[in-house]
């Protein structure tokens, strides 16, 4: 006789819940499917993606876009494809231009873009939670933690930062790698470690420079199983291979660089140490909503507050094995300190000018979010209570 799963114990259920959730929360983008609400970066980002999906022709061979695109200023070109990562903008484009089959536009192709991976990234969030604690409660939590955090959702719905948000899905993917090199499977590590990396540097080059550091600092918690040369020479092997696929989007950016005097590269032009300053937003922003006044929220929900003291009271019993202890330290460690990056307490006039290229330190919240979230979430390990003595697997 078949027993029926219990909410907890099916990955099907959780799964379809955290979807009908992340739905709801972009009911915007469907309740009106003719209106777009423009953001910050709005037109930038439908402007591109329309004139690239118009370039695209299977039918006669045309599959992949020129990075220098026509359609923009009389066809004067517009070298986005040189100066700014392709990934998000060829991703909606492929994705407009079969929809254009049924009648879709660029909106529509921008719109469902923004959902599918909206959806991913809690279901990363999910897959990654699972992988350190084996529990699909504590799965579902972080999940939950992470899809619901204002500043992601205002991130994506107010300032519509179509590029940045690729990261809350690529970037726990490239942790995860990271975590398993010294705590899981090899195997594991080079397909979410290498994919994650990937899509962080064709998302976001000025945010994954900092995603760089995070995972350096990381890597320095790890410092007695980083130097055994089974985990090393992976590293360093994984590495190799990021920079070779990596290679033919940088070097035309160098080049540029180097040879050129470009408006992107003048120094003080596009970001400078009073904009980044002036951007950067009071602690306790952190703890209580519009306290900026602004429609970017940066505040963390007092639930998820209230869980990540829960589950630092509570350590001995949720921190169980070598890895998890070291993802508790590592994790609060690093967590408040970018979360100090992103404020006032931040002395960013004095910073070099490759880290002002950041423009906005708030953007450093993608880290701050998903250590907050795995620390949260993490305390559903706990046994349940009226005295019953088990942990879910």
């Amino acid at each position: 006789m078949r027993t029926r799963k219990s909410f907890w114990e099916n990955t099907t259920l959780q799964l379809l819940l955290l979807l009908v959730i992340g739905i709801l929360l972009l009911y915007s983008y469907w309740i009106k499917p003719n209106v777009f609400f423009l953001g910050d970066d709005s037109l930038f980002h439908l402007s591109n993606i329309k004139v690239i999906s118009e370039s695209l022709d299977f039918f006669s061979g045309k599959w992949f876009p020129s990075p220098i695109v026509e359609g923009i200023a009389n066809n004067l070109g517009y070298g986005v494809g040189l100066f700014y990562p392709r990934l998000p903008h060829l991703v909606a484009s492929y994705l407009t231009y079969f929809l254009s089959f049924f009648g879709g536009d660029a909106i529509t192709g921008y719109k469902l873009t923004h959902i599918l991976v909206f959806a991913l990234s809690s279901m990363m969030m999910y897959y990654v939670s699972y992988r350190i604690f084996k529990n699909k409660k504590v799965s579902f939590f972080t999940a939950l933690f992470y899809m619901t955090s204002s500043y992601l959702l205002s991130d994506i719905i107010y300032r519509d930062a179509f590029a940045e948000s690729f990261l809350f899905l690529f970037f726990p993917m490239a942790f995860l790698g990271l975590y398993e090199l010294f705590h899981g499977s090899k195997k594991q590590f080079y397909l979410w470690f290498i994919l994650g990396y990937l899509g962080m540097l064709h998302s976001h080059l000025v945010v994954s420079i900092y995603l760089t550091i995070f995972c350096v600092l990381y890597l320095l918690f790890q410092k007695k199983e980083l130097f055994r040369m089974s985990n090393l020479k992976h590293l360093i092997f994984a590495s190799v291979i990021i920079l070779t696929c990596y290679l033919p989007s940088v070097i035309p950016l160098i080049e540029h660089k180097l040879y050129a005097s470009l408006a992107v590269f003048a120094e003080d032009l596009i970001s400078s140490a009073n904009l980044v300053t002036s951007c950067a937003f009071h602690p306790l922003a952190y703890f209580f909503p519009f306290y900026e006044g602004t429609r970017i929220q940066f505040f963390i929900n007092m639930i998820v507050w209230l869980f990540i003291a829960l589950a630092i009271r509570y350590r001995k019993e949720i921190f169980q094995t070598k890895g998890q202890k070291n993802l508790l330290i590592s994790l609060s460690v690093l967590g408040l300190l970018f979360a100090i990056l992103t404020t006032r307490l931040t002395p960013w006039q004095y910073a070099p000018s490759i880290l002002l290229m950041i423009q906005f330190p708030w953007r450093l919240e993608v880290i701050v979010i998903l250590a907050a979230s795995i620390l949260a979430g993490s305390y559903f390990i706990r046994p349940s209570y009226k005295g019953k003595n088990y942990v879910e697997v």
